[in-house]
């Protein structure tokens, strides 16, 4: 159907206008990114060393599956450390395809997306609610982890038009999986507000749940200061939040601060020299089991 291209003037000039003029593609060359903040990214997540990762924010399966070969195999490896033979992501709501995703050592044997929640409507999820579940050592039956991204106070100043919904909707999820015979339930990821808010206050003040920077709040700030996750740590909009056997079996818990660029308040790691290497502007919460 014609060319792409013609030479005019010794240039080369592209003449195809229209489909009818050329039915053709573009093979794009691939480049490794080598970008400090996504460094510092990996080396938050082998400084907390993890087994299972709940990740906010990722692009992609496949972008997650170089991250994690390329960036963070070489970081863990280099220590002795096991790297993460699994990594998932399923596609959620938000257009700018910033989903929530996961790492793991342990097998991932089934997944169940909420992005479909109220079909004929807007949904429920900006991005998703997707459940993982896993098979993990010493645990019975199998681990669910819940994974969530809320609707930002950008969107959602208030939270009353999306985030409640959100909120509301994860706990009647979690009241179904118990019922179902799940006891052994992780609620994690960005919310998007406080622990005082109104729209979080159901999912907060769900009995079966424990937040485990509250449970261990004497341990990570005595001052109760610095509980937060997000920037300078006076706001909590992170949540890692157990079911009751899992929280039992918690012995310690914390919130890895190096990766964000903070001189004053936070101490960095050497490789994060400005808020453009930082890692994120939200801090990672980690919890340690003993099963």
């Amino acid at each position: 159907r014609g060319q792409l291209l013609a030479k005019r003037e010794g240039k080369n000039v592209v003449v195809a206008n229209v489909r009818a003029d050329w039915v053709g593609w573009f093979e794009l060359k691939v480049r490794v990114v080598n970008d400090k903040a996504i460094f510092n990214t990996a080396r938050v997540i082998a400084a907390v060393d993890a087994d299972i990762f709940a990740m906010i924010e990722v692009e992609d399966r496949p972008g997650l599956v170089r991250f994690n070969e390329n960036v963070l195999a070489p970081l863990l490896e280099a220590s002795g450390r096991e790297p993460y033979r699994y990594a998932l992501v399923v596609d959620g709501n938000d257009a700018r395809g910033i989903d929530v995703g996961i790492l793991s050592r342990y097998p991932i044997t089934d997944i169940s997306t909420h992005v479909f929640d109220l079909p004929g409507a807007p949904p429920i999820f900006s991005r998703d609610c997707a459940e993982y579940f896993l098979d993990v050592p010493g645990i019975p039956g199998r681990l669910l982890m819940m994974i969530n991204h809320f609707a930002s106070k950008g969107s959602d100043p208030s939270g009353m038009r999306r985030r409640v919904h959100q909120a509301d909707r994860v706990r009647d999820i979690v009241a179904q999986r118990l019922s179902q015979g799940f006891s052994r339930i992780v609620v994690a990821g960005d919310l998007n507000d406080t622990p005082a808010s109104v729209s979080l206050a159901k999912l907060l003040g769900m009995q079966e749940l424990t937040d485990m920077i509250k449970q261990f709040a004497n341990v990570i700030d005595p001052s109760g200061k610095r509980l937060g996750t997000y920037e300078t740590g006076k706001e909590q909009i992170d949540y890692l939040m157990l079911s009751a056997p899992l929280a039992a079996a918690a012995r310690d818990a914390g919130i890895e601060r190096r990766g964000y660029y903070a001189p004053r308040t936070f101490k960095s790691f050497d490789t994060v020299t400005s808020s453009r290497e930082q890692a994120s502007d939200h801090h990672c919460v980690w919890v340690d089991l003993a099963i």
